[in-house]
């Protein structure tokens, strides 16, 4: 006999079967599911996936095509609560990276493929770090642009990478434009630098530079740690 109790004080339903029962099944909470809240919460996340995505490619256009300091200065607003995005483009960039050099130069390193999903992130956020150190603890700042360089910097970064790779398939002379668009990066995070730090542009561009070193320099120095790590302690990994 089935026998369904309802109205218990603690507001659970009980369901017994029979007296001499050997189940009995006791539900807690609402018993029909609040639909209507899940649609609108997983509603609230696409809208600002969306937004999120639309930041992100209206920088890349503007700073690829209006590379002035407005443009900086309108861009940066848009750095709040972009992190997780910032490492999932990083992430991108390392993918396109890797595919790239085992379609066109038939090379594939899964140690380096794995480590540059790793240290490429890393060196980034390092990056942005120094930036930001360097410029206020040399030039005596006191506001933190941590976040704007961070999301600057990949703003540039991303379109960079595709149309310099696509420099190198260039006869002859790829290779040589390759390393010369280099200064393009260079030129363009000193002008970012400058435009929201109100630096001179000897000053923006010493910052640029000295970060730019420092951030090989970790990226170099991480994973010679990681290689001495395995052989190290092999049985931890």
């Amino acid at each position: 006999m089935l026998t369904v109790c309802k109205g218990h004080p603690s507001g659970h339903v009980k369901i017994f079967l029979g007296q001499s029962a050997i189940l009995k099944l006791e539900v807690g909470g609402p018993i029909i599911p609040d639909w209507g809240a899940n649609i609108a919460t997983q509603g609230k996340e696409i809208d600002h996936m969306k937004a999120t995505l639309s930041d992100w490619l209206t920088s890349f256009w503007e700073i690829t095509v209006h590379p002035s300091q407005t443009t900086f200065i309108n861009e940066s607003r848009k750095a709040k609560g972009k992190f997780v995005s910032v490492i999932g483009w990083l992430t991108f960039v390392a993918a396109f990276n890797d595919l790239f050099v085992y379609v066109v130069y038939k090379q594939f390193a899964p140690l380096v493929i794995v480590l540059t999903f790793i240290v490429g992130p890393i060196a980034f956020l390092l990056f942005a770090f120094w930036l930001d150190t360097i410029y206020r603890r040399a030039f005596h700042r006191q506001k933190s642009y941590y976040d704007e360089f961070l999301y600057l910097t990949v703003a540039i970064y991303v379109p960079y990478t595709i149309w310099s790779s696509l420099l190198r398939l260039t006869p002859s002379v790829g290779h040589f434009l390759w390393w010369t668009s280099f200064l393009y990066l260079v030129i363009m995070l000193t002008i970012a630098v400058k435009s929201l730090t109100k630096l001179k542009t000897w000053q923006a561009a010493t910052t640029v530079i000295f970060s730019l070193v420092l951030g090989v320099m970790g990226l170099i120095c991480l994973p010679v740690f990681i290689l001495i790590l395995t052989r190290t302690v092999p049985s931890f990994f």
